[in-house]
């Protein structure tokens, strides 16, 4: 089954890395996410569509989340990356 979206979380991918720990630009490409994430989710609430589970927690072996791929992210990178997508998406 075809994920509708990946291409925002792709992009996540790419503008965390290219962010370098700069926390405005971790911010703006965390709200980027949110916006297209629901974009394509027509509206509603970011938690009630699981929104921020899909970008950090949801995944496989073979197609790890978002926060994960993000090359050279540590374990508290991910975290802080967790932390702030909740707050940003009102959970």
């Amino acid at each position: 089954m075809s994920d509708p979206y990946r291409g925002v979380a792709d992009e996540l991918v790419e503008e965390l890395a290219a962010a370098n720990g700069d926390p405005s630009a971790e911010e703006l490409a965390l709200k980027k996410a949110i916006k297209g994430y629901l974009d394509i989710a027509g509206g509603g609430e970011p938690a009630e569509l699981g929104l921020a589970e899909y970008f950090a927690q949801e995944g496989s072996v073979e197609s790890p989340p978002a926060l994960e791929r993000v090359p050279g992210a540590t374990d508290q990178d991910i975290e802080r990356w967790s932390d702030l997508l909740a707050d940003l998406a009102g959970y």
